[in-house]
């Protein structure tokens, strides 16, 4: 039986939830019932964006979020869409920014200046380079959602990383540069890696800690780690079903989940818990997967994040948490009163969000 400690986002997220709940029900109490707002622009129709999209509004409507989404078509120009952003930079009502990424093709050139473009006020994702600037200098109200998801969950196992060896496989400007920015500023020693790093294996396995972040399905087995390391994947990959089975998933479509898991149980000779997993495995056309092969990674590493259900939960709590603070800076509104602090402020000096 593998000892691994598998690291779930659940229930930090769900702390980070609550207390966000607990501030904006005091926020909504309030006199001038002040609701925190996040708008969302779409271009285009990416299915995958689609699903994102709807998991942050329904997570968005459990907290006490309002969010207004903005679908432009696919064959918006790129001053459309410029000027969308200007236009919810200048409301008053919007509190918090998103531009779901990728864009379309077309517009796919323009994505750094459109992102540039969205207020560093409003800057829920922070993205902008302000925001980012003031993630360099340990002086930011907000801090890039999945980097810091990432250090959520080690917090949340009490894993303190200072002094620490760090691997992160993956620079992306969402992922392995804040996220090393972050780490720094806790003393951890940083190593990052990309897709030319020589030798990789040589330094994977030297890692206290190793992230990967590279969008690649199972790349990395447990020849990348020794025993000792923490594994966080933050790799997010669609693969292909071999086992779907059409004929089932039209009779869970027509009979619904138990009766068809009765069946299915009876038939295969299974216990319904057996026949449950098994109906939920064969009627899904694609699986989502990390960039870590989870299964080869149990009893060769101390502890590992699963995907889904790690990382990712964390990057939607925080695009909420961000949206919170950001309306509370825009309100002017003393921190301590919501339950929150501002962790990110060092000294009298700060520059944030002035």
């Amino acid at each position: 039986m593998s000892d691994t400690i598998i690291i779930k986002g659940k229930d930090t997220a769900d702390a980070i939830k609550a207390r966000i709940a607990a501030a904006i029900a005091k926020l909504a109490a309030r006199e001038d019932k002040i609701i925190p707002k996040l708008a969302v622009i779409l271009v285009g129709n990416n299915p995958a964006s689609l699903i994102y999209i709807k998991q942050k509004q329904q997570q968005a409507a459990q907290v006490g979020v309002e969010t207004e989404l903005h679908h432009l078509p696919e064959n918006t120009e790129f001053e459309t869409l410029l000027d969308l952003i200007k236009r919810l930079n200048q409301d008053p009502a919007v509190n918090g920014i998103i531009l779901q990424l990728p864009l379309p093709l077309e517009l796919k050139p323009f994505t750094y200046k459109a992102m540039i473009a969205i207020d560093s006020k409003k800057d829920a994702d922070c993205f902008n380079p302000k925001n980012l600037g003031l993630t360099f200098l340990d002086r930011a109200n907000i801090v890039p959602c999945t980097s810091h998801g990432v250090l959520q969950l080690l917090d949340h196992h009490d894993i303190n990383v200072e002094g620490k060896h760090v691997v992160i496989v993956g620079t992306s400007n969402l992922v392995g540069k804040p996220l090393a920015l972050e780490l720094i500023n806790r003393n951890a020693t940083v190593t990052t890696c990309n897709i030319h790093t020589r030798n990789i294996r040589n330094i994977t396995q030297t890692a206290d800690i190793l992230v990967v972040a590279i969008g690649h399905a199972k790349f990395f087995d447990h020849t990348y780690v020794n025993k000792d390391c923490i594994v966080i994947d933050v790799g997010i990959n669609q693969l292909e079903n071999k086992s779907f089975d059409q004929e089932l998933a039209d009779q869970l479509q027509a009979q619904g989940e138990q009766a068809t898991a009765q069946a299915y149980a009876q038939a295969n000779n299974l216990i319904l818990e057996q026949a449950l997993i098994e109906v939920n495995n064969r009627t899904r056309k694609q699986f989502t997967v990390g960039d870590i092969d989870f299964e080869d990674m149990l009893g060769n590493c101390a502890m590992v994040s699963k995907v889904p259900g790690g990382v990712g939960l964390l990057t939607v709590a925080n695009l909420l948490h961000n949206t919170l603070i950001l309306t509370l800076l825009q309100h002017k509104l003393n921190f301590e009163e919501f339950g929150l602090q501002r962790r990110y402020i060092r000294d009298q000096f700060d520059i944030s969000h002035k």
